[in-house]
């Protein structure tokens, strides 16, 4: 099995998983109303890509639980408000280095039961012509603290295809194998 086609199968175990808890804890929640959680959950969403676009790694990252764990696209896990400052200081950084803007796209679904919420939906990079140059889903997990939604988990994966591995070198004064006969 490919790379892509494990993150992939992974990706959409995870996504299966969230939706199943949503659907549970919607119907063990009953009637109540979480109108105004779930539209303070898109609300921290715009936030956040706001905060990205004007160099604000210290307000992205108040964002975040101080245990929260960012999962991103292509690189190690992320733990901790402060590495998640740092995190997103060299990301912004790389961005602007680019004249990229991070663009919030159709948020897909959000449910809050109790104290804990989710949010996903579509990103994208653009770049000073407006060109999408990568995009990708996401989805949160934030909890209730003291009033504020936090992020406690975070992750969201690139459209991108993977580079396709390199090719297996052939050592000097060796001919190449040959493909196999069916």
């Amino acid at each position: 099995m490919r790379y892509s086609e494990l993150v992939q199968r992974k990706l959409r175990a995870a996504l299966l998983g969230v939706g199943c808890l949503a659907v549970l804890s919607s119907c063990m929640a009953g009637a109540a109303d979480t109108s105004a959680d779930r539209a303070k959950l898109e609300e921290v969403e715009s936030h956040y890509f706001d905060l990205y676009n004007h160099s604000d790694a210290a307000g992205v990252a108040a964002l975040y639980a101080a245990d929260a764990v960012v999962m991103p696209s292509g690189a190690p896990v992320v733990r901790g408000r402060a590495a998640i400052q740092a995190f997103m200081t060299k990301g912004i950084g790389e961005m602007k280095q680019r004249g990229l803007t991070l663009k919030l796209g159709a948020i897909d679904g959000v449910g809050v039961s109790g104290d804990l919420g989710w949010i996903s939906g579509i990103w994208s990079a653009v770049n000073g012509a407006g060109a999408v140059v990568d995009g990708g889903a996401f989805i949160d997990v934030h909890q209730r603290g003291s009033g504020d939604w936090l992020i406690v988990r975070d992750i969201w994966n690139s459209d991108r295809a993977l580079p396709a591995p390199p090719a297996a070198a052939v050592p000097p004064g060796e001919p190449p194998a040959a493909p196999a006969s069916g």
